[in-house]
């Protein structure tokens, strides 16, 4: 019901004379506890400029059913906002929280960030110089998930 009332929304949206621009970002959650990097289901949330990770997440727990955090621990965002009516430009997060990406199990192919160029200079400086370079020191999610 949740996912109907939300895509009722960015429908209406889209519809509109004037476009205001509406943010969406992807979320997912492995399939498999045993291999939680490995593959994926989620979808999109809308969101508000200026939102934290931990309030998305929350927003796609809610969305998705997924409040039980026992069964549902994981919850993965992508480094970018993506403006379904391209009124605006897409945000991009310089620094996201590596608490909810799945990098480097997952790339943002399409994107400058967090893509090939992003996995080619991890795989070659280390792991630490990389996350001390674009994580505050932080390892990613899917670092500390597979070791």
């Amino acid at each position: 019901m949740k996912r109907l009332i939300i895509s009722v929304v960015a429908l209406l949206l889209m519809a509109s004379c004037q476009k205001e621009p509406c943010y969406v970002r992807n979320y997912s959650k492995p399939m498999s506890l045993e291999d939680p990097t490995g593959i994926c289901s989620g979808g999109n949330i809308i969101i508000e400029e200026g939102m934290s990770d931990k309030e998305i997440v929350k927003r796609a727990r809610e969305a998705m059913g997924w409040e039980d955090t026992l069964t549902f621990p994981i919850v993965y965002l992508t480094p970018y906002a993506y403006d379904l009516t391209q009124a605006e430009e897409d945000i991009e997060y310089s620094h996201p929280d590596p608490n909810y990406m799945q990098f480097p199990h997952a790339i943002c192919s399409m994107q400058d960030k967090w893509g090939w160029d992003y996995y080619y200079e991890y795989c070659n400086i280390g792991e630490q110089a990389f996350c001390d370079k674009y994580l505050n020191g932080k390892r990613t999610l899917g670092m500390r998930l597979n070791p």
